[in-house]
C-alpha cells in the first residue's frame, strides 16, 4: 500500500502546483496516475478490486456535481478523485476527502473573517487534498498501520 500512497502524492503534488498556479489539472497526469496504480494494484495485489473500484464513487459524485453547478467545482478535480480513490480504495480515499473538507472549510472561514472573502471566492481545491493525504499519511504511520 505505501506504493499507492507514494504514487498518490507525487500526483497530488504536481495537480497541487499546477491548481494553484495555472488553475488547470492535467488529464495526462491523471490517466498515467490511473494506468500505474492498476499496475501497482496487479502486482502488489494490495487492495481488493472492490475497494479499489468503490473508491471510484467520490470521483463520479464530483464529476456530477461539476455537471451540475456548471464547473463550479472543475471536471479536473472530479476526475483527479476518481484517480485517487481508484489508487487508495474506498475507506483512506474517504479519510482523505474528509481531512481536506476540513482544511478547506477552515481556509475559507479564515478568509471570510480575515481577509475579505465572499461566497464566491475561488479556492483551489487540490492543495487541500494533498494536505489531507499528507495528514491521514501521518496519522497511517502513527497508528502502524502501513
Amino acid at each position: 500500500m505505501i506504493g499507492q500512497y507514494i504514487l498518490t502524492g507525487l500526483v497530488l503534488v504536481i495537480s497541487a502546483y499546477t491548481d494553484i498556479r495555472y488553475r488547470k489539472i492535467y488529464r495526462s497526469v491523471i490517466v498515467i496516475h490511473l494506468i500505474a496504480a492498476l499496475v501497482l494494484h496487479l502486482v502488489m495485489q494490495d487492495c481488493e478490486a472492490w475497494a479499489a473500484l468503490m473508491g471510484l464513487v467520490p470521483g463520479l459524485g464530483f464529476l456530477l456535481l461539476a455537471v451540475i453547478t456548471h464547473e463550479s467545482v472543475g471536471l479536473g478535480d472530479g476526475f483527479l478523485m476518481l484517480s485517487c480513490g481508484f489508487s487508495l480504495g474506498t475507506w483512506k480515499w474517504l479519510a482523505v476527502l474528509f481531512t481536506s473538507f476540513v482544511c478547506v472549510g477552515l481556509w475559507a472561514l479564515y478568509l471570510i473573517c480575515f481577509r475579505g472573502g465572499k461566497r464566491k471566492t475561488a479556492i483551489p481545491y487540490v492543495p487541500f487534498l494533498l494536505m489531507g493525504a499528507v495528514i491521514q499519511g501521518i496519522i497511517q504511520v502513527i497508528q502502524g498501520i502501513m
